[in-house]
Formats: structure tokens, sequence, C-alpha cells
């Protein structure tokens, strides 16, 4: 008689606890906003906007742009205008930021094929990046970082 009151007992706490009060409903946690990038201060145009004349158009004056262009850009794109600056020998204050993009390359090339050099088939999170110098515009694919940037020859 003891075991059967027993076994009543667990099987009743058993049905208890199966039945009892629906927990709170569970919470999906959302990411956290992404942090706005920093960039390099060496890079950014420092000096305020000055005119200087252009050589390709004789009377026709030009600005430099100003920080504020720069100011929630990608440390892709800043480190896109160190390359082309270097490229071309020109002071980086001179690079125009026209606009970036950010985009998922379909390999670790960034989407830039070359002949002879193979790529990694992964999906590279990244930014197209246009930048403008000497009236010429420039296309970098970089990846989200920026610690690799390539100029897409056109």
């Amino acid at each position: 008689m003891r075991n059967k009151v027993m076994i009543v007992t667990l099987l009743l706490a058993t049905v208890l606890a199966a039945c009892g009060a629906p927990s709170a409903p569970s919470t999906v946690p959302t990411a956290p906003p992404k942090p706005a990038p920093t960039m390099l201060p060496s890079a950014l145009p420092t000096t305020p906007p000055s005119v200087l004349p252009t050589e390709a158009a004789p009377g026709k004056l030009v600005t430099r742009p100003t920080a504020g262009e720069w100011k929630n850009a990608p440390d892709a794109a800043v480190n896109a205008a160190a390359d082309l600056a270097q490229r071309l020998k020109i002071d980086i204050n001179t690079i125009k930021l026209v606009g970036t993009q950010e985009i998922d390359w379909p390999d670790a090339c960034l989407g830039i094929q070359q002949p002879d050099v193979m790529c990694a088939q992964v999906i590279t999170s990244g930014y197209k990046v246009i930048l403008e110098a000497n009236g010429k515009q420039y296309e970098y694919h970089t990846n989200n970082s920026g610690s690799a940037v390539r100029l897409v020859d056109g």
C-alpha cells in the first residue's frame, strides 16, 4: 500500500509540474548597434577648404574637400584614399570621397578577377568605395576592415 501511495504522489507531482504556469515568453536578443567606424587621424583632411588653381582649366578653381566629407566614412574608404594618394603621388587632402556602399563580395579577391590568381570562394564583406582625384573617379573594392584595398582597373 505504501508503494502505491508513493507512486501516485510521484505521478501527481509530475503532472502538476508539467501543467504549471507558463513561463514568460522569451525575447530574442537584438544585435547591438554597429559602432561608428573610427578613422585614421593622419589620413583625414585637416586643413580648412582652400582654393587651388587647376592646370587643366585655366581660371577655373577647385576647392579642397573638408573633413566633414569624411566624417562618417569607414576605415576602408580612408585606406583606399591613402592608397590612391600614394599611387598618384598627390596630397590625400585633394581626394574627394564620392561614396561608399557595403557589399558582400563573392570571393576573397573582392570581386576582382586577375589572370593566374586563385581566390577562395567565400563571401567577403566589404565596401565599394568611389573616390575622385584630378577630375577622374576611381573605384576601390575593400574588405570590411579596410586592411585589403584593391583598385579596379577600368
